[in-house]
């Protein structure tokens, strides 16, 4: 049983008022029963909440209904959002992302609490699979609290001194040693092509020198064997000098050419391969 003092009235009164948070509507004669006091006491406790609403900003109107004899609590709609003001805010939100998930979950039930007890339930089912399959962007941080104190220090005009450090994206980091990779392994391709260029044409200049060198020794047997005459035998020994000769030639000036391409190529993989070390640095430092 309640006593009618002053430490019980103010617990009923403030069991009252809690209920009419929770969107409860409570009927004066039914309260009398539960707390033990006069139906006029119920009416005082209901004076003393309505008063308490219209000297604090809380929003809410301390309202009867009539038909149903009943006191409920309205929300005062040019105080406080309306449901589809609280889903519209919700939804930017939640397609943001750029508020961690915890975090986010605090900010929407603050923020649904604002509707109406009516709407508050409708709103969380609406969202309620949003909120579930939120995800928050990569290595997501709470700002809240440093951008309170960044707009605090403008709006005082304070100085402000921000140190920038670029952090790599695993993608980022990822996507980068694969190209890493695909380079590396083209300039190896690359290399080992040369080198097997350079392998058939120094192959091939001493294929035709060990003919020149073997010449006088082919000139003697053709001259002791051949029937031919003289001249004969020089033009067709002229005829194997020029083409021989002209071989090298040729050869000589693919050597030159891939020297030349050769030093192209290095300067080129000497490039790559510095890009590459410096990727390779700039991944270790972040």
């Amino acid at each position: 049983m309640y006593e009618n003092n002053s430490a019980g009235q103010n617990y009923r009164i403030l069991s009252i008022y809690q209920l009419l948070l929770d969107g409860k509507k409570l009927s004066k004669k039914e309260l009398a029963l539960q707390y033990y006091v006069s139906d006029k006491t119920i009416q005082r406790d209901f004076s003393e909440i309505k008063n308490f609403l219209q000297a604090s900003y809380t929003g809410k109107i301390l309202e009867y209904d009539k038909r149903q004899n009943v006191y409920m609590f309205k929300q005062n709609e040019q105080n406080y959002l309306l449901p589809e003001e609280v889903l519209a805010i919700s939804k930017i939100i939640l397609e943001a992302r750029a508020i961690p998930k915890n975090e986010m979950h605090r900010i929407l039930n603050k923020l649904v609490s604002l509707a109406s007890n009516e709407n508050k339930e409708l709103i969380q089912s609406i969202i309620h699979n949003e909120k579930q399959l939120y995800v928050e962007l990569q290595q997501s941080k709470s700002a809240m609290s440093y951008i309170w104190e960044i707009e605090t220090a403008i709006f005082q005009k304070k100085e402000i001194e921000i140190y920038y450090k670029k952090e790599l994206d695993p993608v980022e980091s990822v996507s980068n040693q694969n190209i890493m990779s695909n380079e590396l392994s083209m300039l190896q391709d690359t290399i080992s092509q040369n080198h097997q260029e350079e392998s058939d044409t120094l192959r091939n200049m001493e294929m035709y020198l060990e003919k020149l060198t073997a010449m006088e020794d082919v000139v003697q047997a053709y001259l002791e064997t051949s029937s031919d005459s003289q001249e004969q035998v020089v033009s067709k020994m002229t005829n194997e000098f020029t083409t021989i000769l002209a071989n090298l030639n040729s050869t000589t000036s693919a050597i030159i050419n891939q020297l030349m391409d050769y030093n192209h190529n290095v300067h080129d993989h000497q490039k790559i391969a510095s890009t590459m070390l410096e990727k390779l640095g700039n991944s270790k430092l972040n």
